[in-house]
């Protein structure tokens, strides 16, 4: 593991995360809390437990909680040297495999707990690919009555539109951000309510919905270039329903299969380019694919189709496992078919072949690489172009699903 120890958090540590990085991301990004006066006077052990929209949410949210949060963070994070040291000495945070159960990982919680520090959790797991909240995993509840702490329940309106999951770093955009604060829990209703009640509740006070916030507020959003890495979230044209082959360049975002093209706005909303328009926001756009993209793989899966469902080109293959960093396996190109994900490489007699229904934690890493487990070792793709790894997982879960019956 990248941080087995578990120390308590200092007045440094604070300094650091809270008055250095968080503050100037809260004047960079125009961020302004709302009801923090709710949580005045509470002190720790506690946990947070915001909706995850942004990549700055940790810090910007800190800013605003009296006391530093050691978040749970993707172990992909401590493989960089330096950010290893800033994750575990400096943030103090604790590492955790996407989408597998971890125990090393509830341990360190308890550690957390017992120092009497405040833990950082988000429930969904990842971050919004459409500004909408995800559902939330039924383990973290299972946490909240088993801790039988305070609950501070923070929702995050506008991170969305500000640094959308598939944009870069660099191109952020500068409107308004609000951090809307609350008790989600105390330890006495914790004891009135079951797993499942928790569950509903919590998956209530988190959700959030940035395209109904934006159609009431319409703040702005200013970016030169605000459609660039589009692609990575939509990758499907609602025209000629191509498959990746959508692109973008600065504001405007075409298939380059049919020409189908639409303008993303200053407000974050879609503009009509071509004859037909089909949706004014990436959430409805999103939802559709989904669909689309459901219909494909029952029909490959049931038919048992020796066609891939789809194929990208120039793919790097990485392994390594958990906190350690990756190194190269294999160059080539990679095809998803209804029982297996296969690496063509240009000797033939070497091509990887990895089951689907072995497939384990397949995610996304850096926004565009697909990432998973396959008996005991992880694998990355890593694409040459803008290729979507929100594609690679939604498609292998969607096959997985249908496989095990639907």
């Amino acid at each position: 593991m990248g941080n087995k120890k578990v120390r308590k958090y200092t007045k440094f540590n604070f300094w650091w995360t809270r008055g250095l990085l968080a503050r100037t991301r809260i004047k960079k990004y125009n961020v302004e809390s709302i009801n923090q006066d709710k949580i005045k006077g509470l002190k720790p052990p506690y946990i947070v437990m915001p909706n995850h929209m942004g990549f700055w949410d940790p810090f910007q949210i800190n800013y605003y909680i009296p006391c530093g949060i050691q978040w749970v963070v993707s172990d992909a994070q401590f493989r960089n040297p330096l950010q290893k040291f800033f994750l575990s000495s400096i943030v103090r945070s604790i590492p955790k495999t996407k989408m597998m159960s971890d125990l090393k990982t509830v341990k360190m919680m308890l550690k957390v707990i017992k120092l009497k520090g405040v833990l950082g959790i988000f429930p969904e797991g990842k971050r919004s690919w459409d500004g909408t909240t995800l559902p939330i995993f039924y383990s973290v509840s299972r946490l909240v009555k088993k801790f039988r702490l305070p609950v501070i329940t923070p929702v995050l309106k506008g991170a969305y539109l500000t640094m959308p999951r598939w944009t870069t770093n660099e191109n952020g955009r500068f409107g308004k951000i609000f951090i809307d604060i609350n008790l989600g829990f105390t330890p006495e209703e914790i004891d009135r309510l079951t797993v499942d009640e928790i569950h509903k509740k919590l998956t209530r006070l988190i959700e959030h919905d940035e395209y109904e916030f934006q159609k009431e507020h319409m703040i702005r959003y200013k970016c030169e270039r605000p459609a660039e890495y589009l692609e990575l979230a939509l990758f499907l044209c609602p025209q000629c329903h191509a498959i990746g082959k959508m692109k973008s360049e600065k504001d405007t975002f075409f298939c380059r299969e049919c020409g189908y093209s639409i303008r993303y706005n200053e407000y974050g909303f879609f503009e009509k380019m071509t004859d037909r328009f089909y949706y004014e926001n990436a959430r409805d756009w999103n939802r559709w694919q989904l669909g689309k993209i459901k219909e494909i793989v029952e029909k490959a899966v049931d038919g048992s189709s020796e066609d891939p469902i789809f194929k990208d080109w120039g793919v790097t293959l990485l392994t390594g496992y958990k906190t350690q960093r990756m190194r190269f396996l294999k160059f080539g190109d990679i095809a998803l078919f209804y029982d297996k994900i296969v690496l063509f490489t240009s000797n033939g007699n070497k091509d990887i072949i990895f089951s689907i229904d072995e497939v384990l934690a397949i995610n996304v890493q850096s926004n565009e690489e697909a990432e998973f487990y396959y008996k005991d070792v992880c694998y990355r793709m890593t694409f040459a172009e803008k290729v979507s790894g929100y594609k690679w997982m939604t498609a292998v879960l969607m096959v997985q699903e249908q496989r095990n019956g639907g």
